[in-house]
């Protein structure tokens, strides 16, 4: 989204509707900033779609509806295939117009999908168990070693750190 000059948001887009989802949220789950997170990132994902709208790309309106349900529930367990089932595409497809929609791969925004959600819930209470098992990770060991390749640090040290600001 450009900042710094207006833009024009499509009237398909429920930015009230957002808003009021938000508000509920913050109010009703006043711990949880994931869900809350979540759904600006999702109300972002369909304001900058809509600003740049790649209407070359074939199937591209199918691809900003299946990205923001990754957002939304990054802890399911996406694959490629399972992604290019919901458009009823073929894989090698899916991942050449993802790439050229996006600027990343699938499984790469999966990724960094999940590991931006372990980050909210590492600020909570929950250990860095639960918190891999609620990200949709099998393996705690699995779920360490992405988190560290990405943030730099392992979730442990991430959270430790997280909470000195949180006090």
């Amino acid at each position: 989204i450009p900042l710094g000059k207006p833009i024009h948001i499509n009237c398909d887009i429920d930015v009230a509707g957002y808003f009021r989802m938000i508000c509920n949220a913050y109010f009703r789950c006043l711990n949880d900033c994931a869900v809350t997170d979540n759904l600006m990132q999702a109300m972002f994902l369909d304001i900058s779609a809509s600003v740049n709208e790649k209407k070359d790309i074939p199937h591209y309106g199918e691809l900003i509806r299946l990205r923001q349900e990754v957002y939304r529930h990054p802890q399911k367990e996406w694959t490629v295939k399972s992604m290019a089932d919901i458009i009823h595409i073929s894989e090698p497809y899916l991942q050449e117009l993802y790439k050229a929609a996006f600027g990343i791969s699938c499984m790469s925004d999966v990724i960094n999908c999940r590991i931006k959600y372990a980050k909210n819930l590492l600020s909570s209470d929950l250990t860095v168990e639960e918190v891999s098992l609620r990200c949709g990770y099998n393996s705690t060991v699995h779920f360490s070693r992405q988190f560290k390749k990405i943030v730099g640090v392992s979730p442990l040290t991430w959270k430790k750190d997280n909470r000195i600001w949180q006090e």
